[in-house]
């Protein structure tokens, strides 16, 4: 399934923010939150990029049709931490989920760069290419 389809299967629900009540997760929940889910993210209402959520803390991340990268995810004092295969430097995010899904919000940033949930579903990205499937 191609990048605009697979948008186009996703319920997206786009989120107002408020005063929602909110959970921050440690590496434990986000794993039960997260692990087996595909989820699309967005930042100013538009769609910032959809992560696959793999088992061992593995993760798949498009921004654009064919443009995937692997990598994995840690926890790191209270932080989701993420390792793509293309970068040098891990990213690092407070996570937290509110009534419309989780937000993430870069701690590098000093936390003004937010992303928040907008869709989900169980299937896989359509990422082609050599490592498929490792």
């Amino acid at each position: 399934m191609g990048f605009a389809r697979s948008l186009a299967t996703l319920h997206i629900i786009f989120v107002a923010t408020g005063a929602n009540a909110s959970e921050v997760l440690d590496g434990d929940a986000f794993r039960q939150a997260t692990e087996g889910q595909t989820i699309v993210y967005s930042n100013s209402g538009g769609v910032y990029g959809i992560e696959q959520y793999l088992r061992q803390n593995r993760v798949l991340w498009q921004t654009a049709p064919g443009e995937c990268q692997f990598g994995r995810w840690y926890s790191d004092a209270g932080a989701i931490c993420f390792e793509y295969e293309d970068r040098t430097a891990p990213s690092c995010w407070t996570m937290t989920r509110e009534a419309n899904g989780l937000v993430a919000r870069l701690v590098t940033e000093g936390e003004s760069f937010v992303l928040r949930e907008v869709g989900r579903q169980t299937e896989p990205l359509n990422c082609p290419g050599p490592k498929v499937g490792t």
